[in-house]
Order: structure tokens, then C-alpha cells, then sequence
């Protein structure tokens, strides 16, 4: 009787374990097709003609129909985790915002990595510059293949990863560089080897079974706030912030008091790897640096149907930022052609503002409230900029609030901005400001003061 019980009970485990199988493979046979692909990229583009402030002026069309065009060219009828993702990937770039990314991306895309890349590369002036390396001799060399496969297309395959305000690769480059020991992984399938070519020689070099810990390239600050800080460098002021948060208010205050005390006369303001925060602390940082008062509105199209695309959650998560504009922030009102308009201005600092000169260094990673200060920088200062192009756009940024849209078969979750952050109402320029002088990745903070010393 045991037994027979026991055989049964097999049966049963059994069956459930190939009713799950079975459902499962339904499931990402379903996600992993064309005829899945195309169904998500003409959701997302349905979402983005309709409801993305992309399009917060009529005027302007922005959809994603070269992509999906692109996808239903495509001979192959299934397709691998990384090629799927990568498409869902170069539909998002295309929108041209930074602020609309991949928020939850099922277990099935996630790639599981055995072998690291053993060196990390920056795109630079079309290059695969080698930036930091288990060798340290092979820093600052070119590559030009790796395990046979050319260096351009890499950078090709990856330049439409990651998004940018305006249709650019700023982010992009800079989030190759950041991750490009993974990156690099994943696209060459896992080798435990790396053979490399470089514009000095070949090299081959094992993989790592665990990432690197990279040595802090930050300085050392007389003031800090967390990874914010200032410092002095040869008798310039250095002030790194690398994001924005509420408590940065009281830091900056201290900061430029003592700039004040200490009479400085040229301040470097370091903004990369600054993917924005607290607005309020942007606000606070900008009137110690501009000459004028200075303005930004929060616009909500009203041609635009952005709520029919959200998931549950980001219904809500909209309804309560109409509340929080519409009811909180009803004196900052005011009605244009294009929709309902919150305007918000502020004047410049008179305790402790700073009247010297001021350099910006920026990267692909300055984005969100980092650009609203180079914008109002560029506006209403004589700052010089240097470094890489930002990210986020100089006449505004997609923002406000940021509910979720959710694909129909991949169940990808993306970060869908509800409205349009307005800068510079007067400038059509929608990227991110690329500065007067560009500099290496390569430059620490020595070599850049010295490099500013001949500004």
C-alpha cells in the first residue's frame, strides 16, 4: 500500500513537473520570437506617439517606426535572450530620453556571467581606449580587435544601449565604459580568454572570476557630504558633486562660504557621474553661480494619452503626482496652448555668491537636475565647459513624475516620464550640451588643472 502511495504520488510530482516545463516554454517560446518582438516594439511605439512628452509639442513627431520596420525585416524567426533584449534596448534609445529606460527586465534576459572582462574601455574619439587593466602597462592603448572581432563592431552593437535626451550616445559611451567588463563578457559568449590587438602590439589575458574593485579616482575634500565634496587643488577650488540629495543644500551653503573665506577666484565644478537627484539642491547650488534670476516649468500635454499605456501601479503613481502639481502647486498655474504650465523661478544668492570663474566638467552620465544646472549655467554665467557631452537635453528633460508601462509578452517593465521639464523654451537644441573642450578619460584631477591653467 506504501508503495503504490508512493508511486502515485511520483505520478502526480511528475506531471506537475512537465505541465510546468511545458507552460514555461509556451511562455518564453512566446517572449523570445519576432512575432512577439514585433507585438512589444509596436506597443512601445503606440505608447510613445501618444504618450510620451517626447511629443510634448505637436509639432514635433517622434516615434520608433525605423526600429520596428527594422524588426519586421529580419529573416529570423526566433531570437536569443540578448538579441531580444538588445532590440527592446535600440526601440528605448530611439525615443531620445534619457529619463525612459529599463526599470524590470525578467529572469530569462538576465545573462549569468562566469568570466569577467579582465580590463574595462572607454569609447574615445571612435576608439576602445583601455582605461583601467589587471596589467596597468596596457592603460591608455587602443584596441583594435578582441578574440578576432574588430573593435568597431563592438562599438556599433552597442552604441543603441542606452538612452539619451535628444537621440545621441552620450549615455550610451558612458555606460559601456562603466560596465564593459560584463558588457564585453556577454558578447563575446563568456570566453575564459581575451585575446587582444592594440595600436602597441597582442596580448592574451585570462578572465576573472569576480569583478575588480577599480581604485577611487574621487579627492580627498575639506568639506564632504557622502561622495560630494570640495577641495583645493593648486589653489582652485574643486567641488565634485555626484548627485543631488536634500541634506546637499546646507553643504553647498558651507562650501561656498568657504570659497568666500578663502578668496578663491576659480572654482571647478565636477559634474560626472551626476544622474541628477533632488531638485531643490540644483536649484541651491545654481544661485551661488549665476548672474540673473533664472526659471524652469513643469508642462503636462494635453494632447498627450499617457495613462491608458501604464501598468496599475503607474496609474496611480500619475494620479498622485496630478495631485501633488494640480492641487500642491495651483499658484505656480498657468494655462498655454499645450497644456496645463507650473512655473518656478529663483534669483541668485546674495550671501556667499561666487563672481569668479567657473569650469564644468560633464560626461555621459550628467544628466536630469546635473543639466539643469548646466543649462541655466550656459544661460545666465560665463562658465566654461570641458569633459564629454552630457546626457540630458539643454532645453529640457522628460520628467515630473515617472510612472511604468509594461510590455505585452516580454512583461519588460520601462520607466515612462508623464511630463516635460522645460530649461530654455527659446532653444531647439533637445541633447545635452557638448563642451568647448573635450577631454581624455583617461585625465585625473592634476592633469585637468593644468589643462585649465591654459584656458
Amino acid at each position: 500500500m506504501k508503495v503504490k502511495s508512493h508511486t502515485t504520488h511520483d505520478r502526480i510530482s511528475a506531471l506537475i513537473l512537465v505541465l510546468m516545463f511545458l507552460l514555461i516554454s509556451s511562455i518564453y517560446g512566446q517572449e523570445l520570437s519576432k512575432e512577439s518582438l514585433i507585438s512589444d516594439l509596436t506597443f512601445l511605439n503606440d505608447a510613445v506617439t501618444n504618450g510620451h512628452p517626447v511629443n510634448y509639442d505637436p509639432d514635433v513627431k517622434v516615434d520608433i517606426l525605423p526600429v520596428l520596420e527594422m524588426a519586421e525585416e529580419m529573416t529570423k524567426s526566433d531570437l536569443t535572450p540578448l538579441e531580444y533584449l538588445l532590440w527592446i534596448e535600440k526601440g528605448v534609445y530611439n525615443i531620445g530620453c534619457v529619463h525612459t529606460s529599463l526599470r524590470f527586465i525578467p529572469e530569462i534576459f538576465n545573462a549569468k556571467i562566469q568570466n569577467y572582462c579582465p580590463f574595462r574601455v572607454a569609447v574615445f574619439e571612435g576608439n576602445l581606449k583601455i582605461t583601467h587593466s589587471i596589467d596597468s602597462t596596457l592603460i591608455g592603448e587602443n584596441i583594435e580587435s578582441i578574440n578576432g572581432i574588430q573593435s568597431s563592431e563592438i562599438i556599433e552593437r552597442f552604441k543603441e544601449y542606452k538612452a539619451s535626451d535628444g537621440l545621441t550616445d552620450a549615455f550610451a559611451k558612458a555606460y559601456f565604459h562603466k560596465k564593459s567588463e560584463v558588457i564585453l563578457s556577454i558578447v563575446l559568449e563568456d570566453p575564459e580568454i581575451y585575446a587582444i590587438k592594440t595600436d602597441q602590439g597582442s596580448y592574451k589575458l585570462e578572465s576573472l572570476d569576480k569583478l575588480p574593485i577599480s581604485k577611487s579616482t574621487s579627492i580627498d575634500g575639506i568639506l564632504a557630504n557622502g561622495k560630494n565634496l570640495f577641495k583645493l587643488k593648486d589653489n582652485y577650488g574643486v567641488l565634485k558633486v555626484s548627485s543631488f540629495r536634500k541634506s546637499d543644500r546646507a553643504f553647498f551653503n558651507k562650501v561656498f562660504e568657504k570659497i568666500n573665506d578663502l578668496q578663491l577666484d576659480t572654482l571647478v565644478l565636477d559634474l560626472r557621474l551626476n544622474g541628477g537627484g533632488n531638485r531643490n539642491s540644483a536649484i541651491a547650488l545654481t544661485r551661488f553661480l549665476v548672474d540673473e534670476k533664472f526659471s524652469y516649468s513643469i508642462l503636462q500635454p494635453k494632447h498627450l494619452k499617457t495613462f491608458k499605456y501604464l501598468s496599475k501601479k503607474g496609474k496611480f503613481f500619475l494620479f498622485l503626482s496630478k495631485l501633488k502639481y494640480n492641487i500642491g502647486d495651483i499658484l505656480h498655474w498657468r494655462k498655454n496652448k499645450l497644456g496645463s504650465e507650473f512655473e518656478y523661478s529663483r534669483r541668485p544668492k546674495n550671501k556667499n555668491h561666487f563672481d569668479g570663474k567657473v569650469f564644468v566638467v560633464t560626461d555621459g552620465f550628467t544628466a536630469s537636475a546635473s543639466t539643469m544646472v548646466t543649462t541655466w549655467l550656459k544661460q545666465y554665467s560665463d562658465a566654461t565647459f570641458i569633459g564629454l557631452q552630457a546626457s540630458g537635453g539643454y532645453n529640457g528633460n522628460n520628467g515630473g513624475s515617472f510612472p511604468i508601462i509594461m510590455l505585452p509578452n516580454s512583461k519588460i517593465q520601462i520607466r515612462f516620464p508623464a511630463y516635460r521639464l522645460i530649461l530654455d523654451a527659446d532653444s531647439n537644441l533637445r541633447s545635452g550640451l557638448v563642451p568647448e573642450v573635450k577631454i581624455d578619460p583617461l585625465l585625473n584631477y592634476d592633469q585637468m588643472i593644468e589643462l585649465i591653467k591654459t584656458l
